[in-house]
């Protein structure tokens, strides 16, 4: 089979991994196929609602993005990410969540299912992201829940003239309790007073007042357009309503909804006070939404009870969720995406605030070339920062640019105005159809002036030249900047999750999309259909996203798992090529030409004589991962094992070897991020060299810990550094070093040089009072060992490994250092050769565990390695 297709068959593959009948079970209207997301470690779509427990342990988020993440609040730590089950389009959107008081459950609703098939809300589990229950049938979406303070009941407001609903929950789970649909708009608020009581906020300008049974007993009629947040004074009751038409706040009476003396807004002007809070005791209230203090902030306005009005730390985009504190803090989600814990003062204890492209920032615009191959834009990497990326040549360019042939957009060719930052955009003098609260942030017009491209908040839309609508697609984030190449073919877009994305002109359809990470370094591009290509950081980021049904959260895999989906060269071309296919043709035919090209440099270059006087050169990299962050990861020696195996490494430069490569990580360092990194540099320095020598050495020893984890087909093993985090499937796989990433990294070092690995990795346990650690690496380590690779691994299937205080190693470590200091050495050569290496350590080993462990060996060359008797 010709590998093109093969690679283009990719999906196919991961729908059998998922296992049989995986895509009969998907539900109409959600995707049936796995989709391809890029996950940074935060939101990459505007935060929309936020929540927090009553102790203030624990915030709770949902996005446009399609997730719902738990974070720890003493530091801001993300704890875990729920995928709802999402489809093309709005489908798997978040727009309400809601923690219990506890902490022990979520609530999340938003675009869940197409209409036609009725929407629903979420309750999961927030220690493990398991589903406990799907409330169904909603005529709409859920636009706010609220849990009452015992927990007990859940009320949601929902979109359109459908009201509120009031669920308890009951010994088989969840109920509806009481409904009322006699509104007369979207209900945006829902608010518990301390007894049981709840409000509500409806577009069609009515406050409501419901007693603890769910019964109306009060409604208010207020006069102005799109009451919107609420919140009920936790002291006196008092109920604070803010306004999504202008920077306003009301206040009314509880118990009876009468109108009482508001707070101060004079000399506030523009954008709104959507969303309102108060503080635990109840002496301040808190406002924020989309006012602008002129500094190109949305600051929260706070009044104290003697009337005093301060302006807290912000952000850049609309506040979208207040939630105070015990202790005076208050926690803000916004957009931008953004997250922050502010103290009393307004101080923030800590943010999140990841957006890469800062391509909003006026000083930073979008420039593309006539072909689209050529992109440049802003990026915030501690100050503004030009980046430029070449498609074609997949190379990405920071700092001062070089004059290039990129333009920008065209603005001022078509008679269209009001198109920045507003709501209500024109073309000669005509309203463009946006939708309620829309609102415009790009423009550019077509060369031809016959189309121009509109970037709102909600969608990406074309129109011709009169403002007829053309097609509109939805966007992952805020379009903050729009191009359109000058041959006429591709729309270019920068979102705000951090993509620039290129569209055809069209119909609108997605070509390729590229994430630049704020190093200015790193980045990732892909296709819809999965193929990718990156740095070695940015492979980590891209996710396989999975739908098992309604009933179940989406599932994650990692896209460097899929070996077959990295497919640079077709990234490469996918913007010149007629089609997709020819992109694919091409692609494989420079890819066996390379190949071969390969073949015979290797051929070659084995079967040459080696320079007279030349050395081999020697590369290592140890690892020691003994002070895990997780408590139960602890271990004694690891540090001790790889400190001492550094040292005989060194002795061995200069003498048989000549330096190639050195890393050594001390304790706490040992970071996923910074391994990987480490073992790029190795990668980079043996293949750099003009001079290769067929004797050159790779020696990569880690002492640590190890977890085989994956259902199923898709279960791979771990190498666990210091910075890992357990919990579940997601949670490891996210932090932990994969199997199939170190297979990958290990075949492109074997291809230029000869790789021992030394792997004391043992399953993940605390050690007993013995000293031992289960394993069950032993069989898939194996999977490491190719061609040109010998592995020397702790024990086998399902024995222990183990350390010894008389050793001060563990005992693989121990027999190594005995080989390397001339106890193998049998023929008194001086030389330690792979067969004595690997027989001694067979040998020693189960003689110094009283046969309780056994190493496993695996040598794929022979010859010498190391000096002895240092």
């Amino acid at each position: 089979m010709r590998r093109g297709i093969l690679l283009g068959a990719v999906v196919g593959l991961i729908v059998a991994l998922a296992g049989a009948g995986w895509a009969d079970e998907t539900p109409d209207g959600l995707y049936d196929r796995p989709v391809l997301v890029v996950d940074p470690g935060f939101h990459t779509a505007p935060i929309i609602r936020a929540d927090v427990d009553f102790v203030g342990t624990r915030a709770v988020t949902g996005s446009d993005d399609k997730t719902v993440r738990v974070w720890r609040l003493v530091d801001g730590t993300l704890e875990r990410t729920v995928r709802l089950p999402s489809g093309p389009g709005d489908v798997g959107k978040v727009y309400a969540v809601a923690v219990s008081p506890d902490g022990e459950t979520i609530a999340a609703g938003g675009w869940t299912d197409p209409p036609k098939n009725g929407l629903a809300l979420y309750l999961f589990d927030a220690n493990t992201g398991a589903v406990i229950q799907r409330l169904e049938g909603l005529p709409s979406v859920v636009l706010h829940l609220a849990f009452s303070p015992d927990g007990r009941q859940l009320a949601a407001g929902l979109g359109g003239s459908h009201g509120v609903r009031l669920y308890e929950r009951g010994p088989g789970g969840w109920v509806e309790r009481i409904r009322d649909a006699a509104y007369g708009g979207d209900c945006y608020g829902v608010a518990f007073a301390r007894d049981g009581r709840f409000a509500t906020t409806s577009l069609d300008g009515l406050v409501r007042l419901y007693d603890a049974k769910g019964v109306k007993s009060a409604q208010h009629a207020t006069g102005l357009e799109y009451p919107f947040g609420l919140a009920f004074n936790p002291r006196d009751n008092r109920l604070a309503v803010g306004f999504e038409g202008e920077p306003l706040v009301h206040l009314y009476d509880g118990n009876t909804l009468a109108p009482l003396s508001a707070p101060s807004v004079s000399g506030l002007v523009g954008g709104n006070f959507s969303k309102v809070a108060w503080s635990r005791d109840g002496r301040t209230l808190y406002a924020a939404g989309r006012y602008d203090d002129g500094t190109g902030q949305s600051p929260v306005v706070a009044w104290d009870e003697d009337g005093t009005r301060r302006l807290l730390s912000g952000s850049q985009t609309t506040v979208m969720s207040l939630k105070p504190l015990p202790g005076g803090d208050l926690v803000v989600g916004a957009q931008d995406p953004f997250l922050a814990r502010l103290d009393a003062q307004g101080r923030p204890r800590w943010r999140q605030e990841p957006r890469p492209m800062d391509v909003c920032d006026p000083h930073s615009t979008l420039a593309v070339s006539a072909d689209g191959q050529t992109v440049e834009l802003g990026l915030e990497t501690e100050g503004k920062t030009p980046v430029r990326f070449d498609v074609e040549k997949l190379v990405l360019t920071s700092g001062p640019l070089t004059p290039s042939h990129t333009t920008l957009p065209l603005q001022t060719t078509l008679s269209i105005k009001d198109w920045k930052d507003t709501d209500h955009p024109t073309v000669n003098g005509r309203p463009l159809a946006l939708d309620r609260f829309e609102t415009s942030r790009s423009l550019a017009i077509a060369p031809d002036g016959q189309r121009f491209v509109l970037g709102t908040e909600w969608w990406l839309r074309a129109f011709d030249k009169n403002g007829t609508s053309l097609w509109r697609q939805p966007v992952p984030g805020i379009v903050w900047a729009v191009n359109i190449t000058g041959n006429g073919k591709r729309v270019v877009a920068a979102y705000g999750d951090g993509t620039v994305r290129w569209h055809r002109l069209d119909d609108g359809a997605e070509v390729l999309a590229l994430f630049v990470f704020k190093d200015g370094q790193n980045w990732v591009a892909w296709d819809p259909e999965g193929r990718y290509a990156g740095t070695a950081r940015a492979h980590t980021t891209l996710r396989w996203v999975m739908n098992e049904g309604r009933n179940k959260p989406a599932r994650e895999i990692p896209a460097e798992r899929l070996r077959f989906s990295y497919r640079p060269q077709v990234i490469r071309r996918i913007l010149t090529a007629p089609t997709l296919a020819q992109a694919l043709l091409e692609a494989e035919q420079e890819e066996r030409g390379k190949d071969l090209a390969a073949m015979r440099e290797d051929l070659a270059r084995q079967a040459a004589p080696q320079p007279v006087g030349a050395r081999p050169r020697l590369f290592v990299l140890t690892l020691g991962v003994g002070d895990s962050r997780e408590a139960s990861l602890k271990l004694k020696y690891s540090q001790n094992d790889a400190d001492a195996i550094a040292r005989e490494m060194q002795n061995q430069m200069g003498g048989r070897y000549d330096l190639g490569f050195e890393s050594y990580f001390r304790p706490g360092e040992a970071t996923r991020e910074n391994i990987y990194l480490e073992m790029e540099r190795l990668r980079w320095k043996l293949q750099e060299s003009s001079v290769q020598s067929r004797d050159d050495l790779v020696v990569l020893f880690f002492f640590g810990h190890g977890r085989v984890s994956g259902p199923g087909a898709l279960e791979d093993f771990y190498l666990l550094p210091v910075d890992v985090k357990l919990g579940s499937n997601a949670a490891l796989e996210h932090s932990a070093l994969s199997g199939e990433r170190l297979r990958r990294e290990i075949a492109v070092l074997s291809q230029y040089a000869r790789v021992v690995l030394l792997i004391d990795a043992c399953e993940a346990g605390a050690l007993s009072s013995t000293g031992e650690k289960r394993n069950r690496l032993a069989d898939e380590l194996r999977r490491l060992v190719t061609g040109n690779v010998t592995l020397f691994a702790s024990s086998g299937p399902n024995q222990v490994s183990l350390e010894s205080e008389t050793w001060a190693h563990g005992a693989l470590t121990k027999a190594v250092l005995e080989a390397l200091r001339g106890e193998a050495d049998r023929d008194a050569n001086g030389a330690l050769s792979v067969e004595e290496l690997a027989d001694y350590v067979r040998r020693k080993v189960p003689v110094l565990t009283h046969g309780r462990q056994s190493p496993t060996i695996e040598t794929r060359f022979g010859g010498d390695l190391f000096a002895v008797g240092f």
